[in-house]
């Protein structure tokens, strides 16, 4: 199992080879699971669950041809897969109200949907505030 510092060096690698922002990814597994690949969040309004770094539904994992078990999906390097997989389909990385939106409500979602989404506006503030602490951090790693 990886430890912190190792999730933290496979979202930096596995971000940049599929074009996502590592700030962004990071900042969602941080909001998600504060990463934890062991986290699971019950769904009620789905009546599933979401689980691991990236908080993944399984009918989710299944859309982009998971067919493992949940337990499957809680081990961390295919659920970074998958997470950053759906990030990318979110579309713009430079769009944090978008990603917000997306993240939320689904592929389908609209922006005009989540404009009043206090859920949405909740987690597009929380997702501001940590995708800019990390941008920091990772110019710090690069320049020590």
């Amino acid at each position: 199992m990886l430890n912190r510092e190792g999730i933290i060096r496979e979202i930096i690698e596995r971000a940049g080879a599929e074009q996502v922002n590592p700030a962004l990814a990071l900042a969602i597994v941080e909001i998600e699971s504060t990463f934890n690949p062991r986290a699971i969040r019950h769904e009620v309004r789905l009546n599933t669950a979401s689980v691991g770094l990236f908080q993944v539904l399984h009918t989710t994992a299944r859309g982009f041809k998971f067919k493992g078990s949940i337990e499957d999906l809680m081990e961390p390097i295919v659920n970074i897969k998958l997470g950053l997989r759906y990030l990318k389909r979110c579309g713009p990385p430079d769009d944090l109200a978008w990603i917000a939106c997306c993240y939320q409500s689904g592929f389908a979602a609209k922006k005009a949907w989540c404009a009043g989404d206090e859920r949405v506006i909740r987690y597009h503030e929380k997702l501001k505030t940590r995708f800019h602490k990390w941008v920091t951090v990772l110019a710090f790693t690069e320049n020590e």
